[in-house]
């Protein structure tokens, strides 16, 4: 406005004002400022829509940019899609991703919650050097499976949450290149059908010992018994 009497406003090759520049730069500035108002109720809609998701879910996801997990499946033994398998038999966990990282080391990790306790269980890949691509950088897609050949969890419902991450220690939030919580979910059936729900539940052995005692009363009737058959015999 201080350089030129007059402006034209050109919104995406359309023109659509022009006249003194002061009013014709207030009108614009107007606009911008309208759109990022509108875009703003957008973003807040689609936040609350995530909020309520989240406390009505408690699903959620962090990161996700150039590498991001795809999908979390829950398989049984013969690798086929499954909702719940039954105590002591094999169970699957696959999770598919894409992208690209210049990072090295690469890992993924699974936490195991139930409906009543966090970190029931799970697995943390660099714990044990299980880094995708023989720790390279990765450029392309794949899968990784967790598997647990004999479930032994209690009976009951258990939700999945999977993460994305590179090496590094210590370990901060750099290291999530992808997080989502509760991925998936499955169930867990008793073999023997009983009311209690146990925490971990194993398969157990049993064998048995047994000695029968007798009794002091039990004894002395044999010992008066015996003296009577003996004192018969004299007789």
């Amino acid at each position: 406005m201080e350089l030129c009497h007059r402006a034209m406003w050109i919104d995406n090759g359309r023109i659509r004002a022009i006249g003194k520049a002061e009013p014709v730069c207030k009108a614009y500035i107007a606009d911008v400022w309208r759109q990022q108002k509108e875009k703003n109720a957008q973003t807040n809609e689609q936040l609350a829509r995530l909020e309520r998701t989240t406390v009505e879910s408690g699903k959620y996801e962090l990161a996700g940019g150039e590498i991001r997990i795809t999908n979390v499946q829950i398989l049984d033994g013969n690798s086929q899609p499954t909702t719940g398998v039954e105590n002591g038999e094999t169970i699957k966990f696959a999770i598919d991703w894409v992208g690209r990282t210049v990072h090295e080391k690469i890992y993924f990790s699974i936490r195991i919650d139930s409906e009543k306790i966090q970190s029931h269980s799970g697995i943390g890949g660099y714990q044990h050097g299980y880094f995708v691509n023989d720790g390279k950088p990765l450029n392309g897609r794949g899968r990784v499976i967790y598997t647990i050949p004999r479930a032994e969890f209690g009976m009951g419902r258990y939700f999945v949450s999977a993460s994305l991450c590179r090496h590094m220690l210590p370990k901060g939030k750099e290291a999530y290149l992808h997080y989502i919580e509760k991925a998936a979910t499955f169930s867990i059936k008793r073999s023997v059908v009983y009311p209690l729900s146990f925490a971990y539940d194993p398969a157990f052995q049993v064998a048995f010992e047994y000695s029968e005692e007798s009794s002091d009363r039990d004894s002395a009737d044999r010992v008066c018994s015996a003296h009577r058959s003996r004192m018969g015999e004299q007789t």
